[in-house]
């Protein structure tokens, strides 16, 4: 039986609520063998409410920032376009499509860090030590200034500006293989920031499990205005981008597997 390709998850799930038991049942059970699908993901995210402060914090706090801080967005916006078109005169944003919350697909874009086409001359994550980050990237990511045209998926309402960081499908399927329980790290709408991305600076994958499950276990107003006020102070002393990158990671999984 082919898997699921024709619909989108949302359809499926449409067609999930008005079916008879006994056949969502077996629908559900031929989901389970197809490791393709994050439906399951989805349908549990759903039944997951957000705290009630959630969206109307994030809206708040984007609306405010952008009205009080105007001239240093407009510095920022214009200043950080320029400085990547003139590196290399190539394109000045980056667009993947990753996973949020139950497992549904968005596209996000950022500034562009890496070289014009990178994907095609190595893998869609970044190594330590990456040849294909550009001068300018390396300024962006350690400031993570390269996150700013984020703001449009906060906006959308596909992220949060705290929440699990947002990972690509290929990552985010890959650790999902490595790790047990890995996808309900997909309970919660992603974020800008979170606590793993402020206390797991080398972003280690079972520690990221860890976090993301604490912060989703603890998720309250008070812990989002202390891990935003964090965030913005690594920004101030360039210190995000620690990532070690899919090479490191896969050696990392592979020896904690062998400890069990």
């Amino acid at each position: 039986m082919p898997k699921v390709k024709s619909a989108s998850e949302e359809d499926i799930l449409n067609i999930l609520k008005i079916l008879p038991e006994n056949k969502k049942t077996e629908v559900m059970d031929f989901l389970r063998k197809d490791s393709g699908s994050n439906l399951l993901n989805l349908e549990k995210a759903e039944k997951m409410k957000e705290p009630i402060y959630k969206r109307p914090f994030d809206i708040s706090i984007l609306l405010l920032a952008h009205v009080i801080l105007f001239p240093l967005w407009l510095i920022l916006w214009s200043g950080i376009h320029l400085l990547i078109w003139l590196e290399d005169r190539c394109p000045i944003f980056y667009r993947q499509r990753r996973f949020g919350k139950g497992g549904k697909e968005f596209t996000v874009l950022k500034f562009r860090t890496m070289i014009n086409d990178a994907d095609k001359n190595g893998p869609s994550w970044t190594m330590e030590g990456d040849p294909r980050v550009t001068r300018v990237g390396r300024i962006l990511r350690r400031t993570a200034l390269d996150e700013l045209p984020s703001l449009l998926s906060i906006l959308r309402g596909d992220m949060s500006f705290v929440g699990p960081r947002a990972l690509a499908i290929e990552e985010q399927k890959f650790l999902e293989e490595k790790i047990p329980g890995f996808e309900k790290r997909l309970s919660a709408r992603p974020g800008l920031t979170g606590l793993s991305q402020v206390y797991n600076r080398k972003d280690e994958s079972h520690r990221k499990l860890r976090y993301d499950i604490k912060y989703i276990k603890n998720m309250n107003l008070w812990l989002d205005l202390k891990l935003m006020f964090l965030s913005l102070w690594n920004t101030i002393i360039a210190r995000w981008d620690k990532r070690s990158g899919k090479g490191k990671q896969l050696v990392e999984t592979r020896n904690h597997e062998g400890e069990k």
